[in-house]
């Protein structure tokens, strides 16, 4: 899945950090979970929901808080698949 991750969102990297950056209003490099399915599947549409639902999950694990998503870890993630 991971793989599958960096061929469809890292291919225009900075679209999608430029997305969650967006949204992230007190920048703080955090967002709650449904803000950053919202992000994804709105600027994504069309992409697979199980993938969406791996992003999500990826980040959850690795995340400090379960109520603050830290979304670097997917731009990690695209970072360290290339």
């Amino acid at each position: 899945m991971q793989w599958r991750s960096s061929e469809t969102f890292g291919r225009d990297r900075q679209r999608i950090v430029n997305a969650l950056k967006d949204e992230d209003y007190e920048d703080e490099g955090m967002l709650d979970l449904v803000q950053l399915k919202d992000v994804i599947a709105s600027e994504y549409e069309g992409v697979d929901d199980q993938l969406i639902d791996y992003l999500l999950y990826y980040v959850y694990i690795r995340s400090e808080s379960t109520s603050r998503m830290q979304y670097k870890h997917i731009i990690t993630m695209l970072d360290d698949a290339v």
